[in-house]
């Protein structure tokens, strides 16, 4: 789910990242704000869910992947 939350008097929005993956051990993002080579790493809730918060230009498109890790390999 991508909830994004706008400012009148800001250049940017609140965008608020959760998924929510069974045997995941990590989740991270890729490619926010075109930066394909640093990744940002969600935080795993106790429900098991993966959520983070970021800052993102008010453009009309942005672009991302995400790369999950289950505890299997």
């Amino acid at each position: 789910m991508v909830q994004k939350t706008y400012y009148k008097t800001k250049d940017y929005c609140k965008v608020k990242f959760t998924f929510t993956v069974e045997n995941a051990e990590t989740v991270e993002i890729l490619g926010l704000n075109s930066d394909w080579e640093n990744s940002i790493i969600m935080g795993k809730k106790k429900d098991g869910s993966f959520t983070c918060d970021v800052s993102l230009p008010k453009t009309p498109n942005n672009s991302l992947n995400t790369v999950l890790t289950n505890q299997n390999g």
